[in-house]
């Protein structure tokens, strides 16, 4: 096994509706195109005999249209107590280098930008609330949603590449990184158990 990540992600995005790529969509609804925050807490992790445990680094993307019709610009954050090693090896999975879900990303985000590093805080608010904060470029605010039994919905992610994941709103997210478009979040937001493996 060349490879694998065990933790938490977290997601969302500018659609100001429910994000039409989570169900298979190529058109972005309600919004000048996507703007999105992939956050990964990593438990445990290895990635060619590196240990990437304890780390939490952060993918940004900007699309024209819909993710799924790709054209994309994106920067990867990495946290700045991360050794140098951990974000080298970290890059080259996330740049789709290492195979696995991530082969798929060089198609989606054609234009990626340098990694930059910054501290990113995780802390819980209420209402099982998840505010991750990176840096001065941004913040992601994930609330699960709650059905009318009180359970979180699911779906399952388009093209068997992204896990099931639970449904959450991203109100009061927003990103400010100068050399990308800035945006506040939509309302669409993602959470989800990981345990991927290339």
């Amino acid at each position: 096994m060349a490879w694998y990540l065990q933790g938490d992600s977290y997601a969302c995005c500018s659609c100001k509706v429910g994000c039409p790529c989570a169900i298979g969509g190529s058109e972005t609804l309600g919004s000048d195109g996507c703007s999105a925050v992939q956050i990964m807490d990593i438990r445990n992790g290895m990635i060619e005999g590196t240990d990437v445990g304890g780390s939490i680094v952060a993918a940004v993307v900007d699309w024209p249209g819909a993710m799924m019709a790709g054209d994309g610009t994106g920067r990867v954050y990495f946290d700045a107590d991360m050794t140098v090693e951990q974000r080298d090896m970290l890059e080259a999975l996330i740049r789709g280098r290492l195979g696995g879900g991530f082969s798929r990303i060089p198609e989606l985000v054609p234009r990626i930008l340098s990694a930059l590093v910054a501290p990113i805080s995780k802390r819980q608010a209420g209402d099982r609330t998840t505010k991750i904060l990176v840096g001065d470029f941004g913040e992601a605010v994930i609330k699960p949603m709650r059905s009318q039994n009180g359970e979180t919905p699911t779906i399952r992610g388009p093209g068997g590449f992204r896990d099931e994941v639970e449904l959450a709103t991203g109100m009061g997210s927003w990103w400010r990184d100068p050399e990308l478009r800035q945006w506040e979040g939509g309302g669409y937001a993602e959470q989800s158990v990981i345990d991927w493996r290339g």
